[in-house]
C-alpha cells in the first residue's frame, strides 16, 4: 500500500516538475512572510483602549519640577492625546511635552521596527521634537533620566493633521547629551530599541516664551518596512527564474532570434539629477555653522526623507555624520597645507566652537588636531 502511495507522489512530481518548480518561489516567499512581518503598533490606539490591561501608561510633564515655570495639562479626548502649554521664563531651556513609559515590564520593546508614523496637529508650534530614550548597560539609571540615549528627530507640524513618516535611522543624538555624559558614539554603540525607558513627543524648540500652544496626535505607530522583503524577494526570484530559463532552453531546440537595429530613445533620470543637487548644495555649503537637513530641503525642493534615503543610499552614512566627514576632510587639509590656527581652521569649515570641533575630529582621527599637524610635519621632515 505504502509503495502504491509513494508511485504515485512520484509520478505527479514527475509530470509536473516543471510547474512546481515554477511556483517554488511563491511557496518560499509565503513561508517566509510570517517571520518577517511585525504588525503595526500603534501607541496612541493602545493607550486610549480601555479595555486593554495596559503595560504602558502617559502622562503630561514640564519643568516646574526642574526650577521651571512652563504650565501643561492634559486635554480629555475620547479618540487621541492632546495637552496643552505655555512655556514661561525660570530655565535657559524651558521644556514640557507628553512621554510614554513602561510598567511592567521595565522597558518597551520596539525591535523588530524600523520606521514611525504621526500623526498630530498643533495650534502654533511648526518644530516639535520627538524623542526615544534607550537603555546604555551598566550606565543608565532611573533616577537619572539623561543617563538614558536620548534619540530624537524635529518633526514638522501644522495647524491641520499632518502624516509624518520617519526610519529609526533617521533619530540622532544631540551634542549636548554627549558632553553632559561625557560619553561618544564609539563607547555607547548603537541604540538599543528592545529597551526603551521612554518616548517623549516635546514642545515646539521656537515657540517664543508666554505663547499658548496646543498639540492633538492621533496615531503614533511603529512599523516594520515591508521594502527590504519585497526587493529581496523580487531580486531572489528573478535570479531564480533566469538560472530556470537557461535549464529549461537547454532541452529545447535552440532558436535563432531576429537580429535588428533601432535608434535608443535618450531617459532622463530624475533621481541622478536630484541626488547630484543634494550632494552639490551640501559640498557648496557645509562650512555653514548651521547647515541643516531643512536648508538642502528647502533649497532642492527634495523632501527630508527621500534627502537622508539618498545620503544613506550613497555614503552609508547619515546627514550628520557625511557633514562631519566633509568637514574633518577638509580641516585635514588646511592642518597639512596651512598655517592657520586650530581656531580658525573649526571656524572655516564650519564647527560653531572649537572644543566640538577638537572632539569631532579625535573621533574621527584618534588624534587632537594640534597633534595631527605635528605628526603631518614629522612625516615630512623625515
Amino acid at each position: 500500500m505504502k509503495s502504491a502511495w509513494f508511485q504515485l507522489v512520484l509520478t505527479f512530481f514527475n509530470k509536473n516538475s516543471k510547474f512546481l518548480l515554477i511556483l517554488l518561489p511563491a511557496a518560499i516567499i509565503l513561508l517566509a512572510f510570517p517571520l518577517y512581518y511585525k504588525s503595526p503598533f500603534n501607541l496612541i490606539q493602545y493607550c486610549l483602549d480601555d479595555n486593554k490591561e495596559k503595560q504602558l501608561h502617559y502622562g503630561i510633564f514640564d519643568d516646574r519640577n526642574n526650577g521651571g515655570n512652563s504650565v501643561s495639562e492634559e486635554i480629555k479626548k475620547s479618540d487621541k492625546i492632546a495637552f496643552s502649554y505655555t512655556l514661561k521664563n525660570g530655565l535657559e531651556y524651558p521644556f514640557t511635552g507628553l512621554t510614554f513609559y513602561p510598567i511592567n515590564p521595565e522597558f518597551i520593546d520596539l525591535s523588530g521596527f524600523d520606521g514611525i508614523k504621526l500623526k498630530l496637529k498643533a495650534k502654533e508650534g511648526r518644530r516639535l521634537k520627538l524623542t526615544i530614550g534607550t537603555n546604555i548597560q551598566n550606565y543608565s539609571r532611573n533616577e537619572d533620566h539623561n543617563s538614558f540615549k536620548n534619540n530624537q528627530i524635529i518633526i514638522n507640524s501644522g495647524k491641520d493633521f499632518n502624516e509624518i513618516k520617519a526610519d529609526f535611522s533617521d533619530l540622532e543624538t544631540p551634542e549636548w547629551w554627549f558632553t553632559v555624559n561625557g560619553k561618544t558614539e564609539n563607547s555607547i554603540g548603537k541604540s538599543d530599541y528592545s529597551q526603551v525607558h521612554y518616548i517623549n513627543i516635546s514642545n515646539c524648540v521656537s515657540l517664543p516664551l508666554g505663547k499658548v500652544d496646543q498639540i492633538e496626535i492621533e496615531e503614533l505607530t511603529f512599523n516594520k518596512s515591508l521594502i527590504p522583503f519585497i526587493v529581496y524577494s523580487v531580486v531572489g526570484s528573478l535570479v531564480y527564474y533566469i538560472f530556470l530559463f537557461f535549464i529549461f532552453r537547454k532541452k529545447e531546440k535552440a532558436v535563432v532570434p531576429v537580429q535588428f537595429t533601432y535608434e535608443k530613445t535618450e531617459v532622463l533620470n530624475h533621481f541622478e539629477k536630484e541626488e547630484e543637487a543634494v550632494f552639490q548644495y551640501i559640498t557648496f555649503n557645509y562650512s555653514n555653522s548651521e547647515l541643516s537637513i531643512l536648508d538642502v530641503v528647502n533649497a532642492t525642493g527634495i523632501y527630508e526623507q527621500k534627502v537622508s534615503s539618498m545620503i544613506k543610499r550613497k555614503t552609508e552614512m547619515n546627514f550628520k555624520q557625511f557633514l562631519n566627514s566633509l568637514r574633518i576632510s577638509e580641516a585635514k587639509r588646511l592642518l597639512k597645507t596651512s598655517d592657520l590656527q586650530i581656531s580658525e581652521i573649526a571656524y572655516k569649515v564650519g564647527y560653531g566652537n572649537v572644543s566640538h570641533f577638537n572632539r569631532v575630529f579625535k573621533e574621527s582621527e584618534k588624534c587632537s588636531p594640534n597633534d595631527f599637524r605635528k605628526q603631518d610635519q614629522k612625516s615630512t621632515i623625515s
